[in-house]
């Protein structure tokens, strides 16, 4: 073998173990590069006591629940027993009380609608009429009062269909003191040629608050 021909051989070969070293060396860095980003681990959603997975959609998980600190109930529910939404019964009371000199009275006021409505005279009971839709009534004497004082209350009592627990009985807050004076003489006794006809107060039964003249004499 001639000494070019050796030469080339030997290039040859040395470029082979070149281009071998290479290579093994181009594969061993892309190995390493892929062991140094592994891929991230899915996570795994947490078990029941069954096995089966649980999640937020899980339709079988507890809800929580709003209640009511107040009487145990949920929110937006009265507590048993609370009668807080019942609004109390309004007392029977007077509007009018009129009385001409000829002492023909007209008695009328306020109850609960429908209500029976008693008046009386010094605790005795003179005559009793019933209130209309709007708890108005209005009572007339069959007979002129007698000279002298009175004093008129009024009790009340609910009709048949009143609902279930309404008050059996009411009395007045008020009473109206009416003095009719003797014929020919007028409301302080003196001798008068003309009709003096009565005075009427409306007074408060508790001896304090304010009180109003009904009727005043000619």
């Amino acid at each position: 073998m001639t000494r070019v021909a050796l030469t080339g051989t030997i290039g040859a070969a040395v470029l082979v173990v070149a281009l071998g070293l290479f290579f093994a060396i181009y594969q061993q860095d892309q190995d390493d590069s892929g062991d140094a980003n592994p891929a991230p681990e899915q996570p795994t959603a947490p078990e029941n006591a069954d096995g089966s997975a649980t999640g937020q959609g899980d339709s079988t998980a507890p809800r929580a629940t709003q209640s009511d600190n107040t009487g145990g109930g949920t929110a937006g529910e009265p507590a048993p027993g609370d009668d807080s939404g019942q609004a109390a019964a309004a007392p029977p009371s007077f509007d009018v009380v009129r009385v001409n000199p000829s002492g023909d009275a007209v008695i009328a006021g306020r109850a609960e609608p429908d209500a029976d409505v008693t008046i009386l005279d010094q605790g005795k009971v003179i005559g009793s009429v019933k209130a209309d839709g709007r708890g108005e009534w209005v009572f007339l004497p069959d007979s002129a009062l007698d000279p002298g004082e009175h004093s008129f209350t009024l009790e009340s009592t609910p009709d048949d269909d009143a609902p279930e627990g309404a008050m059996a009985k009411q009395e007045s807050e008020t009473s109206v003191v009416v003095v009719v004076p003797q014929v020919a003489k007028d409301i302080a006794g003196r001798a008068s040629e003309q009709p003096a006809g009565a005075l009427a107060i409306e007074v408060p039964k508790s001896g304090t608050g304010p009180t109003r003249v009904l009727n005043v004499p000619n």
